[in-house]
């Protein structure tokens, strides 16, 4: 099998993309089992109110920021398998199973055997396919995939569920995707459902914009669709800039929707503000937060 140019940082981005989304989980009593992962949480419209707005909203766009992470794209050529270790331990492998030289088309598995980053430790597998531009070895699509990876730091336990797919031949670039997360303490499921991102490269920037589901097992589901685009600066972590809107059940009182926004601030902070009654003012805001 030719080399060819692949994700070699895959593990890390799949990683750093697992630990981003479950940041903001947590808490609650779902009745899953530990060995099936299936949302079974509440699937009505959620009203938002001054008491979960904040969860609610800053769950939702972790959920972008999750998929967006995939989307970091190709590496180093690199060999049929190989492996690499944690910083703090374990190792992260990977086998490229087929590869098509005529259609650039390819597949393979990832295994992550408690693979340490940062005191973030995960243990599963994944799998991959996608096709390549054979000429250029440029990625025309990727799909990832994973079953039951397990995430754990400190008292945190969560294991991950789904499918992420990449479309590198459109600009911007998209990502669709639907991933459940249960907290195995709790055995809450959360749902990013029907999430889709556009990416958009700047010469020192990277803006993405996300719609899409998220379910709240407690309080149901709310509406994803984004005012302002977020933009990622080259040297940052977190976003300069960006809007956020959640929408929620309608409120009779006030005859709207019940709403939210999350609006970035700086690099390093935000403020949610939500209109709970529906009548298109927004009287919550939740003061100014830091991003962690």
């Amino acid at each position: 099998m030719k080399k060819f140019r692949f994700i070699f940082a895959l593990g890390a981005i799949l990683f750093f993309s697992l630990t981003i989304l479950l940041t903001g989980c947590g808490g609650g009593g779902d009745e899953q089992s530990n060995s099936t992962i299936n949302y079974s949480g509440s699937k009505t419209e959620a009203a938002i109110t001054s008491n979960n707005a904040a969860e609610i909203t800053k769950a939702a766009y972790q959920g972008g920021e999750f998929a967006s992470a995939v989307i970091i794209g190709a590496g180093a050529a690199v060999s049929p398998s190989g492996s690499f270790p944690g910083s703090c331990g374990g190792t992260a492998s990977y086998t490229i199973t087929s590869y098509n030289n005529l259609t650039g088309n390819f597949s393979g598995s990832l295994t992550f055997d408690k693979y340490c980053e940062e005191n973030n430790i995960l243990s599963g597998g994944a799998s991959f396919s996608g096709r390549l531009n054979k000429d250029t070895s440029d990625f025309i699509s990727l799909a990832i995939s994973f079953n039951a990876i397990t995430y754990t730091k400190g008292s945190k336990d969560f294991t991950l569920k789904g499918q992420v797919d990449v479309d590198y031949s459109v600009n911007p670039h998209t990502i669709s995707y639907d991933v459940l997360s249960k907290d195995n303490i709790s055995e809450k499921v959360f749902w990013w459902n029907t999430y889709k991102i556009e990416t958009t490269d700047g010469t020192s920037y990277k803006d993405f914009s996300l719609s899409g589901k998220f379910y709240h097992p407690d309080y149901g589901y709310v509406t994803l669709s984004t005012l302002t685009s977020f933009r990622y600066n080259s040297d940052s972590a977190t976003p300069a800039a960006g809007v956020l809107g959640v929408t929620g059940k309608m409120d009779t009182t006030g005859g709207n929707n019940t709403s939210a926004q999350l609006i970035v601030l700086s690099a390093s902070t935000y403020h949610i503000i939500a209109d709970t009654d529906g009548d298109a003012s927004y009287e919550w805001d939740s003061g100014i937060l830091n991003w962690q």
